[in-house]
């Protein structure tokens, strides 16, 4: 994806001007204006996004007195946790450790290919590791990360639970909107991952994020193009 993503801008910024001529031809001219303002709209909403995404991943208090701490399932092999999610668990373990009062949830069913529920996975690594089972609860519909927040949000002692979910770093901020459309409030924690696995994660998940809100996106991006649909009337005119 990032490859793709690098070959794209190469063909923007000089393969376009090149073949196409653009001083000869304003027609040409004004279709490069407008796939630069929608390219620069693009990098625009993709810096935001990242920086975003790591805003929400510093905490400024210890947070001490958190009720709930969700993890987010990623996916299992055969009834093993990935190196991806076990991640993931081990940074929910390390955060159960530092609130005595916190219940661990383990969210994520059962999908293709995977002998048991994800959950279940999780929580027998847990185990393995040394977590009270009293203080675990499995989570075990889930599908999708939308799902792994509506589910787990059932299972809550109360509506006022002081709450925290942990999943992968670059996920997080993708995690903190799906349940702020929910009106699910939660703070995030991220656990890490190869350096070289981030930038396709990190494009992924802004992918995920404009499926998200293209409606706002499109009507921003409409409202930049339209001096371009303009320029296009008075051209058409002349």
């Amino acid at each position: 994806m990032s490859l793709l993503f690098s070959i794209g801008l190469f063909v923007y910024l000089f393969g376009f001007p090149i073949f196409f001529g653009l001083q000869q031809n304003p027609y040409l001219t004004i279709l490069y204006g407008i796939v630069s303002t929608c390219v620069v709209y693009g990098l625009s909403v993709f810096t935001i996004f990242c920086f975003s995404a790591m805003l929400n991943l510093v905490h400024f208090t210890k947070r001490k007195n958190l009720d709930t701490i969700i993890v987010l399932g990623s996916g299992i092999l055969g009834k093993k946790i990935t190196p991806l999610l076990k991640g993931r668990v081990d940074a929910g373990i390390e955060l159960l450790k530092k609130k005595p009062k916190a219940i661990l949830i383990l969210s994520g069913g059962q999908g293709e290919g995977e002998e048991i529920p994800e959950s279940k996975a999780m929580y027998e690594y847990c185990l393995s590791k040394g977590v009270d089972p009293d203080r675990m609860i499995q989570e075990n519909r889930s599908k999708n990360t939308n799902e792994n927040l509506l589910f787990s949000r059932e299972l809550l002692s109360g509506q006022k639970d002081r709450v925290a979910i942990v999943t992968t770093r670059y996920h997080v901020f993708r995690a903190l909107e799906l349940a702020r459309l929910q009106n699910f409030r939660c703070i995030g924690f991220g656990s890490k991952t190869k350096w070289y696995f981030t930038l396709n994660a990190f494009l992924r998940e802004f992918i995920g994020y404009i499926a998200m809100t293209w409606k706002t996106q499109a009507i921003l991006l409409g409202i930049l193009l339209i001096p371009w649909f303009l320029t296009i009337l008075l051209t058409l005119k002349k």
